[in-house]
């Protein structure tokens, strides 16, 4: 027992090093795997894109917390949508502003949006195709629009962007001069759109 004791008590930094180190890699590994578990796939759009408004309006769908946890059924967390029997895969969210209080605004912020950062957030303005299509969403013509952009030269697909709206709700009314059902807003859904593997 001495000799153990003996060895231990020599060797005792490398141990602590050791499980320092082995402690250190699970933290930083651990998140990613469940990071990758815990998104939905093949959502229905419709499904997805409310539950990617009730994460905006609760501010609390969207973020890093969603890698420790699994996603409550309300809350976005899609790694791809269904539109039309045809796979969308998700690259960025972003958030395009119409209320009375600020105008027209591009949110240029790539990751998903979280009302609490929009105030130092960077914009742009609308394109004519994005206003168009908030100008088509306003008018109640489609429930959602789709932008073709350019066919990917390196992949077999193309880009593109779903807009959908994002209507006031009681609770926006405190903070937006605006009614229940007044459109606020959209989500253009940048995605990716496998044409040979649908």
């Amino acid at each position: 027992m001495s000799t153990v004791l003996r060895w231990l008590r020599n060797h005792w930094g490398k141990i602590l090093l050791a499980l320092s180190a082995f402690v250190v890699i699970s933290m930083i590994f651990t998140p990613v795997r469940h990071y990758k578990a815990r998104f939905r796939s093949d959502t229905p759009f419709d499904l997805a894109h409310k539950r990617a408004v009730t994460s905006f309006v609760d501010s609390q769908g969207f973020g890093i917390r969603r890698m420790f946890e699994d996603p409550p059924e309300k809350y976005w967390a899609e790694s791809t949508f269904l539109i039309e029997g045809r796979r969308h895969y998700v690259r960025s969210v972003h958030l395009i502003g119409i209320t009375k209080e600020s105008g027209h605004r591009f949110y240029k912020r790539s990751n998903p949006p979280i009302k609490d950062n929009l105030p130092n957030s960077a914009y742009r303005t609308l394109t004519q195709e994005e206003y168009a299509a908030i100008t088509s969403l306003k008018n109640g013509e489609t429930p959602f629009v789709l932008l073709d952009e350019e066919q990917s030269p390196r992949l077999s697909g193309r880009s593109v962007d779903v807009i959908a709206p994002i209507f006031a709700r009681e609770s926006c009314l405190k903070c937006h001069d605006a009614e229940v059902g007044d459109l606020l807003g959209a989500f253009n859904y940048h995605t990716y759109v496998d044409s040979q593997n649908p």
